[in-house]
């Protein structure tokens, strides 16, 4: 697909969940998506897809408790969760402005057995997704966690490399200064 060959050329992790999430659109029939991340016991919104920019700015300062029964059950089963009818369901979290939502599916992303986040995709038809859509989420997911660990592996080495840098930076300093000391001591030397 065209979000894995940009994994292999690309460690913009922005550019790469977004084409992720367009991506997915292709397979997978969908008004909007989003990939939300665990920060700090939440989850938080990361990438959308599909939203007006009011709903992008509402969604950007909002957190999921990852307490939430359905959230607890994505990241323990590491199984897509299927909500068929939003209305039906007794723990689905009305969003104000997000009621158009009837049917939703959700895959945990992993990195290492290690979950991190969720892809999520909304249907304003009830009965939108079917187990083929988990399955093909699912590898979208996986392509999402590759791009997370690949960009996290890149800023490590980016922090090494650049405190590399500094300690070279700093020996060279303490280099030349005594060096200047000791051509110092030299010319002192030299004219008694």
């Amino acid at each position: 697909s065209d979000s894995m060959r940009m994994l292999s050329t690309s460690l913009d992790l922005d550019k790469i969940m977004n084409a992720i999430l367009i991506n997915v659109g292709r397979v997978v029939p969908h008004e909007t998506g989003s990939i939300m991340l665990i920060e700090d016991h939440y989850l938080r919104f990361a990438y959308t897809y599909g939203y007006s920019q009011t709903n992008r700015d509402f969604l950007a300062s909002y957190h999921f408790p990852l307490n939430h029964p359905t959230i607890q059950k994505l990241l323990k089963t590491n199984q897509p969760v299927i909500t068929l009818d939003t209305r039906t369901r007794e723990d689905w979290t009305f969003i104000p402005g997000f009621d158009w939502i009837r049917s939703n599916i959700s895959v945990p992303i992993r990195v290492h057995d290690i979950p991190i986040g969720i892809l999520n995709l909304d249907s304003s038809s009830p009965g939108t997704f079917t187990e083929s859509h988990a399955e093909w989420l699912l590898a979208f997911a996986s392509e999402a966690a590759l791009a997370i660990e690949n960009a996290q592996l890149y800023q490590r080495i980016r922090a090494h490399a650049n405190e590399l840098e500094e300690r070279v930076q700093m020996r060279t300093a303490e280099l030349l200064l005594m060096k200047q000391k000791q051509f110092s001591i030299a010319r002192v030397t030299r004219s008694l």
